[in-house]
């Protein structure tokens, strides 16, 4: 994943079912080069079907950082405790910019290449 021809790192994924609700929600980070990897609370794969991709990335609103290990987890989870630095057309379920379709087996993903206006 790109921002600007760069790796996005610490930006959260999403894959949300586009239609069939039968289809789990996976979620990953990206690490430093920007790759990730989707997991699920009920599954080890992603399940074949259509689903649209969210991507935000969130930093803590009193300094501008990345929330890390060394933060306690329910003075993050207060509404404004933080806030996405991307686009906001990134993470628009309504309008998603991105919709990947899986296969069964092995699947290579588009490469989302993102822009800052």
């Amino acid at each position: 994943m790109l921002l600007d021809k760069i790796p996005l790192a610490r930006a959260g994924v999403q894959f949300w079912p586009k239609n069939d609700m039968e289809l789990d929600v996976y979620s990953g980070k990206t690490n430093d080069d920007g790759h990730f990897e989707l997991k699920s609370r009920t599954l080890p794969f992603v399940k074949a079907g259509s689903y649209v991709v969210l991507i935000a990335k969130e930093v803590k609103v009193k300094d501008g950082k990345p929330p890390d290990e060394t933060d306690d987890l329910m003075l993050l989870a207060k509404p404004g405790a933080l806030k996405n630095i991307l686009p906001a057309k990134y993470f628009d379920r309504a309008k998603p910019k991105f919709i990947v379709d899986v296969k069964p087996g092995v699947n290579e993903l588009p490469a989302f290449e993102l822009t800052q206006p």
